[in-house]
């Protein structure tokens, strides 16, 4: 897809996570597993849903994650170049 309309924008807001890894340990004769925590950090995302002509002439719709200055600009109906 080269250009098309955008038809959705949001935001994610930053957020946290902790998610357990398990963690397999042997010696050999024994097998132990542990799970330990993992912390995720996810900054923030400004998101743009735009749908277009692809290059078999179908529809397709894709996410693209563009920075705070084009998310401000940009609006729902618009036509962009991708």
């Amino acid at each position: 897809m080269k250009y098309g309309n955008v038809v959705e924008k949001w935001h994610e807001p930053e957020s946290h996570y902790v998610m357990l890894m398990p963690m397999t340990i042997s010696n050999g004769k024994t097998t132990t597993t542990m799970m330990i925590p993992y912390y995720i950090h996810d900054n923030e995302d400004w998101c743009i849903k735009v749908t277009g002509i692809g290059v078999k002439g179908d529809t397709i719709t894709r996410t693209y994650y563009v920075d705070e200055m084009a998310f401000d600009t940009l609006n729902v109906g618009d036509f962009i170049c991708v």
